[in-house]
C-alpha cells in the first residue's frame, strides 16, 4: 500500500471505510486515513495495533467523526483530522475487540468475548460517559444488531459456550430472552424483514423470527462442511455464505 506501514496484529480484519475522499482503516492506535484516488497517506495515529471492528460513522454538531475498537479503548475520532475526540477504556483477553460498534442517535453500544460483556455510553463533546456496563452480551466477532428498539447479538459466557443468541433492552442492558444452543460452535446472523438469517461455523443456515421472547425455526439448510465466520449476505433473493477454510462462496435461495 503507497506510503503506509500498517502495524496489525492478525492482518487487516476489518473492513475499510470511505468517506468523502478519504479511506478509513482500523489500524495503527486509532485508525489512519488514505487518499482514496491515490493510497497517501493523509494522517495516520500513534503507533499501536489495529483491531478487527470496522469504523463506524457518525455526526457531531455537523462535523463527521467515527468510533473505532482498539486493541485496549474505544475511540471516537474526527474524519477529517484524524483527531481523537474521546475514548473509554475497554480490555480483553487476549486483547481482542472484533465486533463492530453499534452508533444509535447520541449513544454507542460495545460488546466483546471472553467474558468481558458489554457497554452503552452517553456521546459527549470530548466524553464517552457510561451508562450502564454488564455481562449480558459477549460478541465475539458476530456484529451486534440494532432492531426495532432492541440490541441483539452472541452471548458466549465461556470461551467453550457457543451459539447462544440475546436480546437486550438498551435503556438498561437487561436480558429480554436468551436462545441457547443454535449451534455447538461460533454463529453469526443478521435480520432482513424482520426475520433472522443464523449461519454456524459449521455451515448450517437457519431462518427464524422473534415469537414469544424466543426464537421459531422457519428453514433450515445445510451448507458444505467447512469453517464460515463471515456473517450471511442477503442480495436480490439470495443468502451468501463464504467458506474461510476453502475461500468459497456459496449461493443460497430464498424461495417465498
Amino acid at each position: 500500500m503507497p506510503g503506509a506501514k500498517l502495524t496489525v496484529y492478525a492482518g487487516i480484519s476489518s473492513s475499510p471505510v470511505i468517506e468523502d475522499n478519504l479511506i478509513l482503516i482500523n489500524a495503527f492506535t486509532s485508525g489512519i486515513a488514505l487518499d482514496k484516488k491515490t493510497g497517501q497517506v493523509v494522517w495516520k495515529s500513534k503507533p499501536g495495533i489495529g483491531e478487527y471492528a470496522t469504523p463506524r460513522i457518525f455526526l457531531q454538531r455537523g462535523r463527521k467523526h467515527f468510533v473505532l475498537f482498539g486493541e485496549r479503548n474505544v475511540f471516537t475520532v474526527e474524519v477529517k483530522t484524524g483527531k481523537p475526540t474521546a475514548s473509554y477504556p475497554w480490555t480483553t483477553r487476549y486483547d481482542v475487540n472484533a465486533t463492530d460498534p453499534v452508533v444509535v442517535d447520541s449513544q454507542i453500544f460495545i460488546s466483546s468475548a471472553y467474558d468481558t460483556g458489554c457497554a452503552l455510553f452517553e456521546l459527549r463533546e470530548n466524553k464517552l460517559d457510561l451508562i450502564w456496563k454488564n455481562k449480558n452480551m459477549t460478541s465475539h466477532f458476530s456484529s451486534v444488531l440494532y432492531h426495532r428498539n432492541r440490541f441483539y447479538g452472541i452471548q458466549n459466557p465461556g470461551e467453550r459456550t457457543f451459539g447462544n443468541i440475546v436480546c437486550l433492552d438498551p435503556k438498561t442492558g437487561r436480558q429480554l430472552w436468551l436462545v441457547k444452543g443454535l449451534s455447538k460452535k461460533y454463529c453469526s446472523f443478521i435480520i432482513a424483514d424482520g426475520k433472522f438469517i443464523i449461519q454456524s461455523e459449521n455451515g448450517s443456515l437457519t431462518i427464524a423470527e422473534e415469537k414469544n421472547k424466543t426464537l421459531q425455526d422457519l428453514s433450515t439448510n445445510s451448507l458444505p462442511r467447512g469453517i464460515y465466520w463471515t456473517p450471511p449476505v442477503l442480495c436480490r433473493g439470495s443468502i451468501y455464505a463464504r467458506d474461510s477454510k476453502k475461500g468459497v462462496i456459496y449461493a443460497v435461495s430464498v424461495e417465498e
